[in-house]
């Protein structure tokens, strides 16, 4: 027990006095994920560049298929379970 102890202590210990801002960087992670959405998006959305798409998606087969989220650029787009 004492290792693991002594472990997580020279690991973490140095990151937590680094002074990194992890509010910041979670808010900027939470900002590309917004701007990775797809469908209708909320009007409370934080990339205000961004607007509704994708929302004929699967129209064609007569299914709806709107809404999830972009993976990379390349315009793959998975449903909730895959982008989670």
């Amino acid at each position: 027990m004492a290792p693991l102890l002594l472990q997580v202590l020279l690991v973490w210990l140095p990151c937590a006095l680094a002074g990194h801002d992890y509010s910041q960087a979670l808010s900027k992670s939470i900002l590309f994920f917004e701007a990775q959405r797809s469908g209708y998006l909320p009007s409370d959305q934080g990339v205000t560049w961004r607007g509704d798409c994708g929302l004929r998606d699967g129209k064609i087969n007569g299914v709806d298929l709107a809404g999830g989220y972009y993976d990379a650029g390349d315009n793959v787009k998975f449903g909730l379970s895959m982008a989670f």
